[in-house]
């Protein structure tokens, strides 16, 4: 009997630690997941792997740049990604501040990007916050829309008569 009593103050303190560690990290197992396929997807940018970008995303994602058409659907990531992968020096950051999961297939992630790359003139930096629509497909949380917004001041337009 003192034995029975024994394994079962051990089983509930094991599971007493379990889940003070669980609420310690703050995260349910959606929300680690979906901040480890934003961080793979940081990884896939940073070495210029489109397959796996293109594959982060669902088929009818969207991505929207400032200054740039609304990009659509897995050819028009591709063709996106592919453009960014060109230019000289880049060099993009992104932070996950908050993860919230909105139902047991959809998440939202919201947070802060830095980038910079090479021009003609030197080094251009530009940062700011973003949002990203994550929607579980087959059982991975896969990128639905992702919509940078830059906190940089806006280039002067020139006015014309």
């Amino acid at each position: 009997m003192l034995r029975t009593t024994r394994i079962f103050a051990l089983t509930l303190s094991v599971l007493a630690i379990i889940t003070v560690a669980r609420a310690a990290s703050g995260q349910s197992k959606d929300e680690q997941a979906v901040r480890e396929a934003s961080m793979a997807w940081q990884r896939y940018a940073a070495q210029q792997q489109i397959d796996s970008i293109v594959a982060m995303h669902t088929s009818d994602a969207v991505l929207m740049l400032a200054n740039s058409p609304v990009i659509k659907g897995s050819a028009g990531i591709r063709t996106g990604w592919t453009e960014m992968a060109k230019t000289p020096g880049l060099d993009l950051h992104w932070t996950p501040e908050t993860i919230e999961i909105t139902s047991p297939t959809t998440a939202t992630e919201y947070g802060t990007y830095t980038e910079s790359y090479d021009t003609p003139n030197g080094k251009a930096r530009d940062s700011g916050s973003y949002v990203t629509l994550w929607r579980k497909v087959g059982g991975k949380w896969r990128v639905a829309l992702d919509a940078p917004v830059s906190n940089m001041p806006a280039a002067t337009c020139a006015k014309g008569n």
